[in-house]
């Protein structure tokens, strides 16, 4: 029983650092667009 909650916990902090991962990259991602647009380059 332990064994599953400690699982289904390192699963969640797994899921969570994807979800901020992805958010980050997205502002990251959009941020960079805007500095190009700036820059003219795109």
């Amino acid at each position: 029983m332990g064994l599953e909650i400690a699982s289904i916990r390192i699963e969640a902090v797994v899921f969570v650092k994807d979800l901020f991962f992805v958010r980050w990259a997205a502002v990251r991602y959009q941020n960079y667009g805007i500095a190009c647009k700036r820059g003219g380059l795109s």
